[in-house]
């Protein structure tokens, strides 16, 4: 007897990316946490930055805040935040 493979849902593949991500994005502001204890500095970047090798080159720790929104996009939390904004003045399209 042949076993059918399992195909993967929507919602087992948003469970397996908020796990992949959360270790980057974990991993990142960990990198960040522990640089300013070290009073070293910390610049906060859109990922389009085109300055990544100048930062790096001046040993400052980068965090790309966008990130974050992935993971909420992936927990499907994102609506809350965007509601927030709204409330806030904020526009759809930041």
């Amino acid at each position: 007897m042949t076993e059918v493979p399992k195909v993967k849902t929507s919602s087992a593949k948003s469970t397996q990316s908020a796990g992949n991500i959360r270790k980057v994005v974990k991993r990142m502001y960990l990198q960040a946490q522990q640089a300013k204890e070290e009073n070293r500095k910390v610049a906060y970047c859109m990922v389009v930055c085109n300055y990544e090798e100048i930062l790096a080159a001046m040993d400052i720790v980068q965090v790309y805040c966008e990130n974050y929104a992935g993971l909420c996009a992936v927990k499907r939390q994102a609506e809350v935040y965007m509601d927030k904004a709204r409330a806030e003045g904020y526009s759809d399209v930041l």
